[in-house]
C-alpha cells in the first residue's frame, strides 16, 4: 500500500493562506478607495482558494489525485444570469389578515366599594 504525502501540500497550503490574508486586506483596501478589485487582485485570490480546496479533497480521501500547482479552469468570473420574477400569485379570499388589536372597552365609572359597616 502506498503511503500518502499531503505532507508538502499542507505547507504550500499554509503558506498561500497567509498570501491569501495578506492579499485579502490588499484587495480590500483598493476596493474601498477604487471602488472595484483589480483583475490581478481577483486572480491571485481565486488561485490561493482554488488550490486549498484541492488539497481539502486530497485530505479528505475524496480524491487520491495530488492536487496540481498550475489551475486550467478560467480565471474571470461571469455575471449571473439575470433572475426572472416569480409568476404573480392570485389572492384568496379568507388569506392571512394581521391579527387587530382588542377594542377598549367602555371607560365608565367603576362601581363604588361596597359600604361597610362600622364598630
Amino acid at each position: 500500500m502506498r503511503r500518502g504525502r499531503t505532507g508538502p501540500a499542507a505547507v504550500v497550503v499554509y503558506v498561500l493562506n497567509l498570501v491569501l490574508e495578506l492579499i485579502g486586506f490588499i484587495a480590500w483596501l483598493v476596493i474601498v478607495i477604487t471602488g472595484k478589485q483589480p483583475k490581478g487582485l481577483q486572480d491571485v485570490i481565486r488561485f490561493c482558494v482554488s488550490y486549498h480546496m484541492r488539497v481539502t479533497g486530497l485530505f479528505l480521501l475524496v480524491t487520491e489525485t495530488y492536487p496540481p500547482f498550475s489551475d486550467d479552469e478560467p480565471g474571470q468570473i461571469t455575471q449571473p444570469e439575470p433572475v426572472t420574477p416569480l409568476p404573480a400569485q392570485p389572492e384568496t379570499p379568507g388569506g392571512f389578515e394581521p391579527p387587530k388589536a382588542p377594542e377598549p372597552a367602555n371607560e365608565e365609572e367603576p362601581p363604588p366599594p361596597p359600604a361597610t359597616a362600622g364598630p
